[in-house]
Formats: structure tokens, sequence, C-alpha cells
């Protein structure tokens, strides 16, 4: 009777271990698919952040903006082939230390979009 109740015994703790480990592993699948789920409503949330601006619709809100400011309310509006031009005036200017800034305007010229988040802003010095 003794190795009956053994085995049962034996049988109980391993069905106990085989039941912490499901857990366990269920646990972690869960925690797995809630930070796939986190990270896909984060990445839908922000795709707009990844956007490129197109430089007509920066020069339209810089526009908007500038026909209430105090001193851009004089002055005519700005066109894209104005801000291209300044663009290309520009470019040879640049060193090699600010090759990031030179490689953003060549971009901005050859494709007519700002780098997401980008915008147009006035300069008054």
């Amino acid at each position: 009777m003794p190795t009956a109740i053994r085995v049962s015994a034996s049988l109980q703790v391993e069905s106990k271990r085989r039941g912490a480990i499901r857990t366990v592993l269920g646990v972690g699948v869960l925690v797995v698919g809630l930070l796939i789920a986190a990270m896909m409503l984060w990445n839908r949330l922000h795709a707009e952040d990844r956007t490129p601006v197109f430089l007509a619709d920066a020069v339209a809100a810089f526009n908007a903006k500038s026909a209430t400011d105090g001193v851009g309310m004089y002055e005519p509006p700005l066109t894209v082939d104005e801000v291209i031009s300044a663009i290309n005036s520009k470019l040879p200017t640049l060193t090699d230390e600010k090759d990031q800034v030179k490689e953003i305007y060549e971009q901005i010229v050859a494709t007519g979009q700002l780098p997401a988040g980008g915008e147009l802003s006035p300069d008054y010095s």
C-alpha cells in the first residue's frame, strides 16, 4: 500500500509542476502579446510623427501664422519657389561639419518635403 500512495503523491506533485509551468508560460505569452499590442497601438498613434511634411503645406502654414504676426502681416506671402531658392543659395556655404544639415537641405530641394515634424519659422536676425 505505501507504494501506491507514493506513486499517487508523485503524480500529484508532477501534475502541480506541469500546472505551474503552464501558468508561467501562459502568463509569459500574455505579457508578450500585450507588449506587441501596445507597440502596434503606439506605432499607429505616432505614425503621423514620421510622415514627411510637404513643402507647400509648410509654406501655407507659415503664411497663415505670418498673416497675424506683427512683422509678417506687412510682408507678401512666402512661396515654395522662394524657399527652394533660399535653400539652394545656402547649400554652397555649408561646411563638412554641417553635413547633416546639408543632406536635409538637399533632400528638401529634391523631394519638396520637409523631414517629419518639420516646419518653417521666421528668422528675424
